[in-house]
């Protein structure tokens, strides 16, 4: 809930557990008409297959900037939600976060047996997502090849440019082969030379490919 959490623009998140509310998106808002602080009824049917409804105060309203989220998404406590659905001291679903994607796995090799004796199911979320993890797979392995691609076009350009500078300096070669320069020593001359030029510009351009990666991975672009 981090999302909705940073997210709000007028009024707050929940405080706790023991606070009563509801927080909608600013879509919803203009759509239902209404400001910080009214009251609003949600309506639904609950787990005994007649309709129930609850009347709860806006204390939040929140924007995402995702279209799904904003139109389809309000967030109640879960004492008035147990309420709504007919489901008193009850949950559906329990959402666990891992430090570590990788320990979603570990979780249910240890604690599969326990569950199912309480009845309960765990599902990871490659089980839960499915398709969208094969695609994800799919586009790992396209990526790998556009990276390879624009890796042998790296290479061929610096070796190309290289490759000119060298040949743009045979007569300062010439020279200092006539005043003692061995074979070995002009090409370990070109050698440190391209080194350090190759170090600058990977450490430069791998620092500001970083940064430029790290600010879009947090903040994205809102289409």
């Amino acid at each position: 809930y981090k999302m909705y959490k940073s997210a709000v623009i007028s009024g707050h998140f929940f405080t706790g557990n023991g606070e009563q509310g509801v927080l909608i998106s600013s879509y919803a808002a203009n759509a239902l008409r209404c400001r910080l602080n009214d009251k609003i009824i949600i309506f639904t049917s609950d787990s005994y297959g007649s309709f129930n409804a609850v009347e709860l105060k806006v204390i939040g309203v929140f924007i995402t900037g995702y279209k799904d989220k904003d139109e389809n998404i309000c967030l109640l406590d879960l004492k008035s939600m147990q309420k709504l659905t007919g489901l008193e001291n009850k949950a559906t679903e329990i959402s666990l976060f891992f430090d570590d994607i990788e320990k979603t796995g570990a979780f249910e090799l240890k604690t599969g047996g326990i569950l199912k004796k309480h009845g309960l199911e765990y599902f990871t979320w490659e089980q839960l997502l499915g398709a969208f993890v094969y695609m994800i797979k799919i586009g790992e392995q396209f990526y790998l090849i556009i990276y390879l691609i624009f890796i042998t076009v790296a290479v061929l350009g610096i070796m190309n440019t290289i490759l000119i500078s060298v040949f743009d300096r045979i007569r300062d070669i010439g020279t200092l082969r006539s005043i003692g320069f061995t074979k070995n020593n002009v090409t370990m001359m070109l050698f440190a030379e391209v080194s350090l030029l190759g170090l600058l510009g990977a450490v430069t351009g791998t620092a500001f490919g970083a940064g430029i990666i790290y600010y879009f991975s947090i903040y994205g672009i809102p289409i």
